[in-house]
């Protein structure tokens, strides 16, 4: 009766036996990840699934019984003495970093779990292998990315910034810390609405907030922030919607206007002033000496009746007035527009500037020149007009009786030089005094590039010198 007890068991136990083993076999080979039977003493292939030979390239056939050195699929052996090490030590490994080289010669790179088993009473490795190359090459290209934006926002004068719906701001560059005044752990605590002037606050919260539903919006626009001292500066901003770390975010990039805000404003004024005082010639000059003109034709027409033997001097004086009135409107013409710059250049035009300020005045004008060529319309323009400028001040305040303009060329710029040797004068007190001759003169060299320098002192003359950079002389004409 024992007998057949036995026998059930042993039937009972191949039955479990073969279950399992056709559970393996099924998981085994319908496993979507690359699995491998190796030995471990010689790491020969006893078996490899459909998606291995995907993986690796190399047909079941092909790769059973052969190992893995003798087939270089480590392409370091000592990988692989690595890892039986560590088996035979744990049991198994899990999500472990590998590279391992296909049947073309291309290294993929892989993350692999494995454990010993016996197959036949020989310790093998049951290994599955993932092929992540192609996560790891998107993981290397957003990292050069992050790292290419970094440095470009990290080197850039820009302020550049990045802030979710809230406006709390994710990212920002070193610039954003230097043009705010906040430190680093200051900005994290704010929102991009406590850097904005409660004048814009409302306007720019609401074009961001449109831009963050989608709509349409221009890119740019201009706006006034606040540092953490209360200076308000003035902000070009660039924005635009982005995805950033898995949500939608704004992108913003600040260039700091302040400083030519100021030197448009300081310009407007100086043309205002100059167009001032243009009317003021015109009205109190030679409108009064217009209606001057239109007496004396008036009394000439009445003695013209009377007495016709005075009518000649009277016409010579009235022909001399109407020559001076033609004259000064033909300066005060060129002085709006200096229309000879277009047709003769810069250094033609300068010689019938002083040759003008020569016949206007008593003062003796020396033009000397280098030879200089054909200069952008602007640079052009600038020169002459600061020349102008620099004459109207020498021959009207400085009393003297000799002046030099120079125009040379430097190895690397251009120099315009007007200088007398007049009574002089102290330039801090003249800056103070609200005059706007030496800030015209000196914001039209910055509008291209250059600088001004005035140099005087009380009895000592006065010397305007204007330096254009030559790199700015390449544009077109």
């Amino acid at each position: 009766m024992t007998k057949p007890v036995v026998v059930q068991q042993a039937n009972a136990t191949a039955s479990a036996l073969r279950a399992s083993e056709d559970r393996f076999a099924t998981a085994f080979y319908s496993s979507p990840i690359a699995m491998a039977i190796t030995t471990v003493d010689e790491g020969r292939y006893l078996d490899v699934n459909e998606a291995f030979e995907r993986q690796m390239g190399y047909a079941r056939a092909e790769i059973c019984g052969r190992t893995s050195i003798e087939m270089q699929v480590w392409p370091a052996p000592a990988d692989r003495d690595a890892m039986i090490a560590a088996l035979q030590l744990d049991k198994y490994v899990r999500d472990q970093p590998a590279q391992f080289r296909t049947s073309t010669g291309d290294l993929i790179t892989t993350r692999y779990s494995a454990g010993i088993i016996s197959v036949d009473g020989v310790p093998c490795v049951l290994a599955g292998i993932v092929d992540v190359t192609a996560q790891k090459q998107a993981e290397q290209a957003l990292r050069e990315s992050e790292s290419k934006f970094r440095l470009l926002t990290e080197m850039t004068q820009s302020g550049i910034f990045i802030y979710r719906e809230d406006g709390s701001l994710c990212y920002f560059n070193p610039q954003m810390v230097q043009s705010t005044g906040y430190s680093p752990d200051e900005l994290r605590s704010l929102t991009v609405w406590d850097l904005v002037h409660p004048d814009f606050r409302e306007t720019v919260k609401a074009r961001a907030e449109a831009r963050l539903r989608g709509e349409p919006l221009p890119s740019r626009s201009e706006f006034q922030m606040i540092t953490k001292a209360g200076e308000s500066r003035w902000l070009d901003l660039s924005a635009r919607l982005i995805e950033f770390e898995g949500r939608p975010a704004v992108l913003g990039t600040g260039f700091d206007i302040t400083d030519s805000k100021h030197l448009a404003q300081r310009l407007t004024r100086v043309q205002d002033e100059e167009r001032a005082h243009i009317a003021r010639e015109l009205h109190d000059d030679i409108g009064q000496r217009l209606a001057l003109l239109t007496i004396q034709l008036a009394q000439l027409q009445k003695t013209a009746r009377s007495d016709a033997s005075s009518i000649g001097a009277s016409l010579d004086t009235t022909r001399r007035l109407a020559e001076e009135i033609c004259a000064d409107a033909q300066r005060i013409s060129h002085r709006l527009h200096p229309s000879q710059l277009a047709v003769l250049g810069l250094t033609k035009a300068l010689a019938g500037l002083c040759e003008g300020f020569v016949a206007r005045t008593d003062a003796e004008i020396d033009f000397v020149h280098d030879d200089i060529p054909r200069l952008p319309r602007e640079v052009s323009a600038c020169l002459f007009r600061i020349a102008q400028e620099a004459l109207l001040n020498a021959t009207k305040h400085s009393q003297s009786r000799r002046i030099i303009v120079e125009l040379s060329m430097l190895p690397d710029a251009i120099l315009l030089s007007v200088s007398d040797d007049g009574r002089g004068f102290d330039p801090a007190s003249a800056e103070r005094g609200g005059g706007l001759g030496l800030v015209s003169m000196t914001e039209r060299a910055r509008s291209v590039g250059g600088q001004a320098a005035v140099r005087s002192a009380v009895g000592r003359g006065t010397r305007v010198d204007v330096t254009i950079p030559l790199p700015q002389l390449n544009r077109s004409v």
